[in-house]
C-alpha cells in the first residue's frame, strides 16, 4: 500500500536564487539548465455575478516556474509551474495568463520583468 503522505517533512531552501545564480554560471559553462522565474497573476477578467467570489478573483497570487531547455521532441522549450500546469510554449502561458486577467513575470536570470495585461 503506497503512503499518502511523506512521513518526514521535505526541507525547503530558504530561497532559490543561489539555485539561479549557480544555474546561470553553469549556463555560460556551454550548459543548458531551466530558467526559473515567478509568476503574480489575478483572474480579474472572470466574470462572476457572486460579489465575494469576484473580489477573490481580483486578490493576487504568486507561482514559481521553470522553463527548460529545448530539445528534439519541444523545440521552443517547456514550461511548468510550481501547481503542476504544463504549456508547450512561452506563448501559450503569456496567452492563458492575458485571458485571465494581469500578470507579471520576473525571471530570476535578469534584472528585468515582463509584464502583461
Amino acid at each position: 500500500m503506497p503512503f499518502l503522505f511523506r512521513p518526514d517533512p521535505v526541507p525547503q531552501a530558504a530561497s532559490p536564487v543561489p539555485v539561479a545564480a549557480a544555474a546561470a554560471a553553469s549556463a555560460c559553462a556551454g550548459r543548458a539548465y531551466p530558467r526559473l522565474f515567478q509568476i503574480t497573476f489575478d483572474n480579474s477578467k472572470s466574470r462572476l455575478r457572486n460579489p465575494q467570489m469576484r473580489a477573490q478573483m481580483h486578490q493576487k497570487q504568486t507561482l514559481w516556474g521553470a522553463q527548460f531547455p529545448p530539445t528534439d521532441a519541444l523545440p521552443s522549450g517547456s514550461i511548468v509551474l510550481a501547481d503542476g500546469v504544463f504549456f508547450v510554449r512561452l506563448d501559450e502561458l503569456e496567452e492563458y495568463f492575458a485571458a485571465r486577467g494581469t500578470y507579471t513575470m520576473t525571471w530570476l536570470d535578469e534584472d528585468g520583468s515582463k509584464a502583461g495585461s
